[in-house]
């Protein structure tokens, strides 16, 4: 007759084993993130997969297709939506920095306005806007020797984005594909006497995926709303439009929000206020101003409370899986910290169940 093992003999295996895996990853840590990304985007549209198969009679590896071919009209179409109008926006704006520069060049040609006094000071605004063309002038020419000489490396490092996201769409698609036949392979690794509770894991892991998911979401709409709602308020054209963009690159931790203030400072500096009694620059001070505060509130007490709180979390537990995953691995890392706390609560439980058995 077999005899279970000893607690013990469990903790030492389970020891073994998970020092093996650890040491493995670390070894492989380099090409961690595309397949990780890869795995998340799999789970995300695996819900898409099986909406199809409820409604329509359509074997997997065409459900899969629909969904490939349906995100691929989508990008094709926002592309197409897009750079048109990005191209009519960097001209527009080529414009307002030679209408900015010639209003310069004409205010500071006035012989009455040559030198002005600064506190007692005199200052000689002709020489000083000569300087800045001459300064201008040579950091874009350095600047495009930098860029003509990083050519190879930046086309080099767009060949290799492109590798890893055609990698990437590669391995999501085979996840997809074969996602019932990976289900029963890992069921199957699993001792009969366990699948119970691998079904039941199974079933909290979804609920607690599905809760941050639906956590990030509220969070992206939170911050969305905030800076819709301020830059209106603020006078700011196309405040939609930027609250938009914030809401989205709200799902990219620390980077994203960076990211976003850069076009709605642009915007303030060319286009100003709609009715404070500000300049331009003032104007963009302003908005940076209005960033940094969303920005503290959303790291100290909204992302804490609002994914705390879809996956049952403390604030404090929260805060410090964002610092760690960004010490440990930056963007994904922070990314992936909160899920990561959640999903390791769910597996520490089943393994101290497991070890705890008696018999």
């Amino acid at each position: 007759m077999s005899r279970r093992l000893s607690p013990l003999i469990k903790l030492w295996l389970l020891s073994l084993i998970t020092i093996g895996l650890v040491v493995g990853l670390y070894l492989v840590r380099n090409l961690l993130p595309p397949f990780i990304l890869a795995v998340l985007l799999a789970y995300l549209l695996n819900p898409l997969v099986e909406l199809i198969l409820r409604h329509a009679r359509l074997p997997r590896l065409v459900a899969v297709l629909l969904i490939y071919l349906g995100f691929l009209a989508v990008a094709a179409l926002f592309l197409a939506l897009l750079i048109p109008a990005l191209a009519n926006e960097v001209r527009q704006a080529n414009l307002d920095l030679q209408e900015l520069m010639g209003n310069i060049a004409r205010w500071v040609a006035d012989t009455e306005r040559y030198v002005i006094n600064v506190f007692g000071t005199p200052l000689d605004l002709l020489g000083l806007y000569r300087q800045f063309e001459v300064n201008a002038h040579e950091a874009l020419t350095a600047g495009a020797s930098y860029l003509a000489s990083r050519t190879a490396g930046f086309i080099f490092g767009l060949a290799s984005v492109f590798g890893w996201l055609l990698v990437i769409l590669v391995v999501v698609f085979y996840l997809l594909k074969d996602a019932d036949q990976i289900g029963r392979y890992l069921a199957d690794l699993v001792p009969a006497a366990y699948r119970a509770d691998l079904w039941q894991f199974e079933r909290e892991l979804k609920t607690t995926m599905n809760a941050y998911i639906r956590g990030q979401l509220l969070l992206c709409l939170i911050i969305g709303t905030m800076t819709t709602v301020s830059l209106w308020a603020l006078g700011i054209r196309n405040a939609l439009l930027l609250g938009i963009i914030a809401g989205l690159l709200e799902a990219v931790p620390n980077l994203g929000p960076v990211i976003a203030t850069v076009p709605a400072v642009i915007v303030a500096l060319l286009q100003g206020s709609t009715w404070l009694p500000l300049p331009s620059w003032g104007v963009a001070l302003v908005v940076i101003g209005l960033y940094i505060i969303i920005q503290q509130l959303e790291n100290n007490l909204i992302v804490p409370k609002v994914l705390g709180d879809s996956v049952n979390l403390h604030p404090v537990i929260v805060l410090f899986g964002l610092l760690a995953g960004a010490s440990i691995a930056g963007v994904l890392g922070m990314l992936l910290a909160t899920p990561t706390i959640a999903v390791l609560r769910l597996v520490a439980r089943y393994v101290a169940r497991w070890l705890l058995e008696q018999g």
